[in-house]
Order: C-alpha cells, then sequence, then structure tokens
C-alpha cells in the first residue's frame, strides 16, 4: 500500500533514508535537504506545501519504500513582481494547479530487481499523485549508474540529456570584481541581470537548446525549475546576448547555472571569473556546485581552470502526465442533404487526456 506521509511512518523513513537516492542533486547539494525532516514538514503542512512524502508499507518490511516530490513554481511565474508571484500554498487556496513537479529523493536504492520492482511502482503512483493535483510534467535526475535509471525508464520516464555535476571549493583569488569592457579583442557588456533581461535570456536559450530537447520539454526553462535565481549576470556583444549566468543561493552553498552561445567561447572564462566575483565576498568557505548539460560539456575545460572538480553525472528525465490526442471536431454542414452534423476533416483539433 503506497500513501502519503503520516506520523507511523517516522521509523521507516528513518531507517530508508540513508539507503536512499537524491534524485535532485543541486536542491540536496545546495539546500541540504533531510528526507526525515521533510517528510515531518509536509505532514505538518497537512497538504498545502509545495512538497509530498509518499511511503510504501508492507507486512514482511522488505519492500518497503519512501519518496519525495516537490512541485515546482510555473517558469512564467518568474516575470512577474515579487508582490505578485505566487507560491505552491497560495496556488493551492486559489484553486490553481502547479504544471511542473519534481521527484527528488527514493529510497531504498533499488541495488536488486526486487527493489527495482518497487520503484517502478513508488515512481508510478508519485506521477499519480502528482498528475491529480495539475502537474503535468516530471522530472528527475537518475544517475547515470546503477538500476536507477532503467527503473524510472520502466516508469514510464524518457532520458533527455546527460548532465555532469561540478564542485569548485572556493572562490578563486583572482576572480574579477570588476565591469569587463574588452576580452579578446572584441567590445563586449558584462553586467548584472536586469527584469528587462529575460526576454533575451529565453532567446538565448532557443537559439543554444538543442531543439529535441526543447520539444521535449515543453518549454526551454525547464533547467530552472529546481535552479531559483538569486541573482545573475549577462554578457552581451555588440548588444546580443550571449551568455548567462545565474547564482543559486542555499544552506550549505551555491549552485551556478550556466548558457553560453558557443560564439561567446574566447569570453566565457572572464564572465565566469566576474560572476564568481561578484558573490565572493560571501561564499569562500562555501562550496559552488555547477550542473552541465552536455550541450554544454564545451565549457568543462573553463570550469576546469577555475578549479571545479567532477562530483557526480546524471541522466535528466522526463515524464507526462497526459498525451495529445488526435481527434475530429463535429461541425454543421449547410450543404448537407438533410442539414444535419457531420465530421469536419481528420487531425482538426488536438486534445488531451490523462495519461
Amino acid at each position: 500500500m503506497i500513501r502519503p506521509f503520516d506520523i507511523r511512518d517516522v521509523s521507516v523513513v528513518q531507517r530508508l533514508s540513508p539507503l536512499g537516492r537524491a534524485l535532485a542533486y543541486e536542491l540536496f547539494a545546495v539546500d541540504g535537504l533531510s528526507p526525515l525532516r521533510e517528510a515531518l514538514r509536509t505532514y505538518a503542512a497537512g497538504g498545502s506545501d509545495h512538497r509530498a512524502a509518499l511511503v510504501r508499507r508492507s507486512a514482511d518490511h522488505n519492500t518497503e519504500a519512501f519518496g519525495l516530490l516537490q512541485f515546482l513554481d510555473d517558469p512564467s511565474n518568474e516575470d512577474r513582481p515579487d508582490s505578485t508571484r505566487q507560491d505552491h500554498a497560495d496556488l493551492v487556496r486559489n484553486g490553481d494547479k502547479p504544471r511542473y513537479a519534481a521527484l527528488l529523493f527514493m529510497a531504498p536504492a533499488p541495488r536488486n530487481a526486487d527493489i527495482a520492482a518497487v520503484w517502478v511502482e513508488l515512481a508510478q503512483f508519485m506521477v499519480s499523485y502528482a498528475g491529480e493535483r495539475g502537474a503535468v510534467h516530471l522530472i528527475a535526475e537518475a544517475p547515470d549508474t546503477g538500476r536507477e535509471a532503467d527503473a524510472l525508464y520502466s516508469a514510464g520516464f524518457s532520458p533527455l540529456v546527460h548532465q555532469d555535476v561540478l564542485k569548485l571549493p572556493r572562490i578563486p583569488d583572482d576572480a574579477d570584481t570588476i565591469h569587463i569592457e574588452r576580452v579578446a579583442g572584441e567590445t563586449v557588456e558584462l553586467r548584472p541581470q536586469k527584469e528587462s533581461d529575460e526576454p533575451l535570456i529565453r532567446l538565448l536559450a532557443m537559439r543554444t537548446v538543442p531543439k529535441l530537447v526543447q520539444r521535449a520539454e515543453i518549454t526551454s526553462d525547464l533547467a530552472r525549475l529546481t535552479h531559483r535565481i538569486d541573482c545573475g549576470f549577462n554578457l552581451f556583444n555588440k548588444g546580443e546576448l550571449t551568455g548567462h549566468v545565474s547564482v543559486r543561493r542555499g544552506r550549505r552553498g551555491y549552485s551556478l547555472q550556466l548558457l553560453f552561445h558557443p560564439s561567446a567561447e574566447t569570453q566565457v572564462e572572464a564572465a565566469l571569473r566576474y560572476a564568481l566575483g561578484q558573490i565572493g565576498g560571501r561564499t569562500h568557505h562555501r562550496p559552488i556546485y555547477c550542473t552541465v548539460p552536455s550541450y554544454q560539456s564545451w565549457l568543462l575545460p573553463t570550469l576546469g581552470r577555475l578549479g571545479f572538480a567532477h562530483v557526480t553525472s546524471n541522466i535528466l528525465m522526463i515524464r507526462h502526465t497526459i498525451a495529445t490526442v488526435k481527434q475530429p471536431v463535429w461541425s454543421l454542414d449547410a450543404r448537407g442533404a438533410t442539414g444535419g452534423v457531420v465530421h469536419s476533416k481528420p487531425n482538426a483539433h488536438q486534445a488531451v487526456r490523462q495519461a
């Protein structure tokens, strides 16, 4: 039986948590999430929190499992002024539903076929749980070694892109803290992000993220769902945005998200040194994490020169809770002999149904 976490499940979660796998590396590394603490928080919130904890119980205790799910803000919510943004509790109170969710954690790790089958069952239940609450897209970051990716694939998730996670123990001493006017002989502008830059950042994503990934994601902002932007820096070359660095601040560290057009290759290192220098005054004692998707892997040598070291790799996977179905539309045909209702051309309309 799978159900939302109850106070009676504390011992189960406490026992399984050390055996689990994080499926959202940035959130766990930067925010330092504790599965038991988050489970108790969801219980205290009574369903109004942006996270949910689900537990699978069994009589023999050998196939028990536990998972964490998080509902995510719609990327369009980031465009609103702070006074009009809605958190998950506001959405629940207003009757609105979040469109995105992420699998954060599942335990125990699928070290054998029996537990892998439990993973599939729990993941499918979490998909249904999220879908009933309005989420139409779920994401998860499965380790690229082990059975996790295969189990999620069996639960209907599709692999989207390979990612490398890097860690910088401290800010380099030579990080730049001034505006850069010329890089590699080219006139550029490097400055903090402004609110008016958001459309340009989305345009840069459309030009940089592979089209196949964009179609799978539904929105080019999928990578930003688990990366709440606290501050950002933009690189302009002759008035055109060619690079973007965003920073997320957490309890245990910071994370960077990078988006650079290949035409900015000679300017990337200087741009990163500038961005690191801007946050360096507060973070010399905190690690900085950076997740690099495969289509931006050409940034890895530059990150290595700055002191970033490889920590792990994962596969970003996605699951849709709705499917597109083509069906004809009924219409009135005035030329019909009987004046009755007939079918229009096939595929004239698209509807969606629950998967």
